[in-house]
């Protein structure tokens, strides 16, 4: 081997080393990647609305449930889908 791919190897193999390191924990997941969508279901500021935890991420089976605006709801991270409600939120009228 050349001197150019080892080093590109060697390169690689230290990315991936680091890239465990800055996974992140599955509420910080949903702020990023669900908060939007629960705000719009939930017709509520994204500041008021709490997360809380109901099962972890790298369980395969990631849960969190959210409260806000006299509402909640519980999300699921549905792989290919993103954070998907899996609860009724009741329409104001």
């Amino acid at each position: 081997m050349n001197n150019k791919l080892l080093m590109i190897i060697k390169l690689s193999i230290v990315g991936l080393m680091f890239s465990g390191c800055v996974t992140m924990n599955t509420e910080e997941h949903f702020r990023r990647f669900g908060l939007e969508r629960a705000s719009f279901d939930m017709d509520c500021p994204k500041d008021q609305i709490q997360v809380r935890v109901l099962s972890e991420l790298n369980t395969g089976n990631g849960q969190v449930g959210v409260t806000g605006c006299n509402k909640k709801a519980a999300y699921v991270a549905a792989q290919g889908a993103g954070w998907v409600n899996n609860s009724a939120v009741p329409v104001k009228r």
